[in-house]
């Protein structure tokens, strides 16, 4: 048995390790372009994704260089050798994480560059416009898929006044009068 991990480990190491740094990006390029920050109907919302990406990414690569600093440190100060091994290959995984999260960064900050910018109040204002084209949308998806428009959808569809909710109507209709005091 320690013949067959130590030849995986030892004689396939150098192939599989160039495999993982070659296909390292856990999203390709089009699902972030198409599925991530493509996902939004209105250009003001797909900025917002893109640089929320780009925030989180940002904030994890500072984390994680902080804690390849550390882990560096740790490495050094062991002497275990089994201890420095064990550090060693999560130090290997840190940094197939970090090539990872640079690739992805990357395609993001691309994206953004060639983004029109908008400013919060911006993006605010054409939430109506966002929200009316995403429903319609889901909307449409759902008659296609189902035949109906599912309940939930339908349900934004009357809080965002779109459409207008026949049961608040009903009601509206056959509320008891008040009766004086």
């Amino acid at each position: 048995m320690n013949y067959q991990i130590d030849k995986i480990v030892n004689e396939k190491k150098n192939e599989l390790e160039a495999a993982f740094h070659a296909i390292n990006q856990a999203r390709s390029n089009y699902q972030i372009q198409h599925f991530v920050v493509g996902q939004h109907d209105t250009e003001p919302r797909q900025y917002a994704q893109c640089v929320l990406e780009l925030q989180v990414r940002t904030f994890n690569l500072r984390r994680q260089m902080v804690e390849k600093r550390k882990l560096l440190k740790k490495i050094s100060a062991t002497t275990d050798a089994d201890e420095k091994e064990l550090l060693t290959i999560d130090l290997e995984e840190m940094e197939l994480g970090l090539e990872n999260q640079v690739r992805e960064w990357n395609v993001l900050y691309q994206m953004f560059s060639n983004m029109p910018k908008y400013t919060y109040e911006q993006i605010q204002s054409g939430e109506e416009e966002y929200w009316q084209l995403r429903l319609a949308r889901q909307s449409q998806e759902e008659i296609l898929a189902h035949g109906r428009i599912g309940v939930g959808n339908l349900d934004a569809l009357w809080q965002s006044k779109a459409i207008d909710n026949p049961a608040i109507a009903f009601i509206e209709q056959h509320k008891k009068p008040e009766l004086p005091e």
